[in-house]
């Protein structure tokens, strides 16, 4: 498991532990109440148990937005006039490939 706590996978659970305390915290205030009138000592204290859950759920289930790596690379196609052509190589388990919905890839430059 430690080999998959990388960079992206911090930076993917944060955003979404955030994501979540966000929706928590939005779910908690009531239509109608001045916002002197919150419990925000009380909201707070929820938001941030559900960050917690959501940080140690990533790191048991994992986060799919930062869970695989790959590459993309060019090549000249001489066959095909030259045309450049890319090759994209991503490390992903056949089984996660055919079973999910859609698959985000993210293309960094590398120097």
């Amino acid at each position: 498991m430690a080999s998959r706590i990388t960079k992206d996978f911090i930076i993917a659970a944060l955003v979404r532990a955030t994501k979540t305390a966000a929706q928590v915290m939005l779910s908690m205030l009531t239509v109608g109440v001045a916002i002197t009138g919150f419990d925000w000592k009380n909201i707070i204290a929820i938001a941030a148990t559900s960050f917690v859950y959501s940080i140690l759920t990533s790191i048991v289930l994992g986060v799919p937005e930062g869970e695989y790596q790959g590459s993309l690379s060019f090549t000249k196609d001489e066959a095909r006039d030259g045309i450049i052509t890319p090759a994209l190589k991503i490390d992903i388990p056949g089984d996660d490939l055919l079973n999910s919905k859609s698959v985000n890839i993210k293309v960094e430059k590398e120097i």
